[in-house]
């Protein structure tokens, strides 16, 4: 019996975090750029010669595979 006024007082307790409790701000997330640092935010495809990457529609990146015995160049904007 006791067990189950202990049970019936913990699940009428409202979980909180300890954020909640410490009263710490929440942080907004930044607003990241799909775009490898020095590609301009208005190109919309993008390659290093082993990988090409283009946005869709949506604002999402999509890439390809990279090559076996790819070399990696410098990201170039190839359709701005």
């Amino acid at each position: 019996m006791r067990l189950v006024l202990i049970a019936l007082c913990l699940s009428l307790v409202a979980p909180v975090s300890a954020a909640e409790i410490l009263n710490f701000p929440k942080l907004k997330p930044k607003a990241m750029s799909v775009q490898p640092a020095g590609i301009p935010a208005a190109c919309k495809e993008w390659t290093d010669s082993c990988r090409i990457c283009a946005l869709s529609d949506k604002g999402e990146a999509a890439c390809s595979n990279v090559g076996i015995a790819c070399l990696p160049d410098k990201w170039r904007c190839t359709r701005p």
